[in-house]
């Protein structure tokens, strides 16, 4: 084999390895979604919602869940300041991995509550948002 031809082949050869190591960095660095703990979460929803942010709430949405249709909902409803939220209490359930929250405070000056279901994936809360579509008998609570 020529000089040339060894020096392109080792060219190539560094640009696959670097290639393939910057996209496992880019993947390992992409956000996960969630947050890590019910509490971040349902201060994340609020934020969104008085924000309104539709992708810090599709972060938020529970990947079992058709979330889009109620995120657009939501934010008609509930965002841009028009609900201001004075206390959160966040109950746990019988499953270490499902937290109800309780939401009460006012929107548009009216009172509001609301109960928000937080489903543990790993090491990360998400929010129950829109139809669930996960694997059968894994469904919300009832």
């Amino acid at each position: 084999m020529s000089r040339v031809r060894l020096i392109t082949l080792a060219t190539v050869v560094v640009v696959v390895v670097v290639a393939v190591g910057v996209t496992i960095a880019l993947v390992a660095q992409r956000d996960p979604g969630g947050m890590p703990t019910p509490e971040e979460a349902v201060a994340e929803y609020i934020e969104s919602l008085r924000l309104q942010e539709r992708n810090r709430l599709e972060r938020l949405a529970d990947p079992d869940y058709i979330a889009d249709a109620e995120i657009e909902r939501r934010l008609a409803e509930l965002g841009g300041g028009r609900l201001v939220i004075d206390d959160v209490v966040i109950n746990p359930t019988v499953s270490e991995i499902l937290m109800a929250a309780y939401l009460t405070g006012r929107r548009d000056g009216q009172p509001y509550a609301d109960r928000l279901w937080l489903n543990r994936h790993g090491d990360r809360w998400f929010i129950e948002l829109g139809p669930y579509d996960g694997p059968p008998g894994d469904g919300p609570p009832t």
